[in-house]
């Protein structure tokens, strides 16, 4: 498991691969390209995983559900997503108390819409 959060006390060394959605789905999705939904779990990487798969999100404007985690800079996170025509405005998926508007609690979801095309 990645997890940014991890500091660089008593931790080994490991080389990671990575890959863009936006570059890997056009090969793994046998010309169905359509993305219909899409849950983000990365452990404080949901920026990351979001820039990579901007041009799937602006093409498909699947359903997402981003949990949130420790350390992910909210403010950015809103930018990038409106960036990939979603709306800012989430719903929480599993409400803390009375949240009806998203406070971006860490480690709970949200569920974010498309805007109008």
């Amino acid at each position: 498991m990645i997890d940014s959060t991890i500091t660089l006390e008593n931790t080994l060394n490991e080389t990671i691969l990575v890959a863009r959605l936006d570059g890997l789905w056009a090969q793994i999705c046998r010309r169905l390209d359509e993305v219909h939904g899409v849950k983000i779990d990365m452990q404080g990487m949901e920026i990351e995983v979001l820039r990579g798969m901007l041009e799937t999100l602006q093409m498909s404007r699947p359903k997402l559900v981003v949990e949130v985690h420790s350390g992910v800079n909210r403010q950015e996170l809103l930018d990038v997503l409106e960036a990939a025509s979603y709306q800012r405005n989430a719903v929480p998926v599993e409400p803390v108390g009375v949240e009806v508007q998203p406070q971006f609690i860490d480690n709970h979801s949200y569920a974010f819409h498309a805007g109008l095309a």
